[in-house]
């Protein structure tokens, strides 16, 4: 079915999104602030392209005749509280980094 092709996708989001906040509480490194950088830049381009994908997935499932996948909605709404995290972690962590200096 097509729409298991969409799953390995998701679940590629959801391992990148959970290293970019393992990384972000964790590392203390010198490319600190661009590691923050990048992950946000993927906490924002994720969900968005997980809401085309599912867009994709209600117009096959519509064309197709069948019920949409409950599983692909799961790992989506996964896919926008991970990227919530990252905002928060990101954020929360600046203002602990700025109070240490």
């Amino acid at each position: 079915m097509v729409v298991d092709e969409f799953r390995l996708i998701f679940l590629l989001f959801i391992v990148l999104l959970s290293l970019f906040i393992v990384g972000s509480v964790l590392y203390k490194g010198r490319y600190k602030a661009r590691f923050k950088e990048v992950g946000m830049m993927a906490a924002i381009v994720c969900p968005i392209l997980s809401a085309k994908f599912m867009w994709d997935i209600g117009i096959i499932a519509d064309e197709t005749g069948r019920g949409g996948d409950p599983v692909s909605s799961l790992m989506f709404f996964v896919i926008v509280g991970l990227s919530f995290s990252i905002f928060i972690f990101t954020k929360s962590r600046a203002a602990v980094d700025e109070t240490w200096v």
